[in-house]
C-alpha cells in the first residue's frame, strides 16, 4: 500500500510518480522487506517506509532515508502510537 499526496482526479491520466509512505505487510517476505525493499526505497528517497510485521505483531517505521538505509528505525507494539505528518495513528489500527 502507498500513500500519495493529491486528489484522485490528479491521477486520471497518470499514476503517481512518488509516495509519502509505503507500507509492506510481511510474514514470509519479512527478511526481503527489511533488506532488498528497504534498500530500494531508501535509494529512491522514499521519506517513510513501514513494515507490518505479522510474525511478531509489530510495526517497523523507517524514516529519513540515508543512502541505502534509513537513519531512523523504530519498532512499535500494538499498544503504541505512531505519528504520520500531523496525525497520530494507533499501531493496533494497522496490525491484525
Amino acid at each position: 500500500m502507498s500513500v500519495v499526496e493529491g486528489q484522485p482526479r490528479d491521477f486520471l491520466d497518470d499514476h503517481p510518480s512518488s509516495a509519502v509512505l509505503v507500507v509492506e505487510v510481511a510474514d514470509a517476505s519479512l527478511q526481503f522487506d527489511r533488506t532488498r525493499k528497504r534498500t530500494l526505497y531508501a535509494r529512491h528517497d522514499l521519506p517513510e517506509y513501514w513494515i507490518v510485521d505479522l510474525v511478531d505483531r509489530q510495526l517497523e517505521v523507517h524514516r529519513r532515508p540515508a543512502g541505502t538505509s534509513y537513519a531512523e528505525i523504530t519498532v512499535h507494539t500494538a499498544d503504541e502510537t505512531v505519528s504520520l505528518r500531523d496525525r497520530s495513528i494507533a499501531a493496533s489500527d494497522v496490525l491484525p
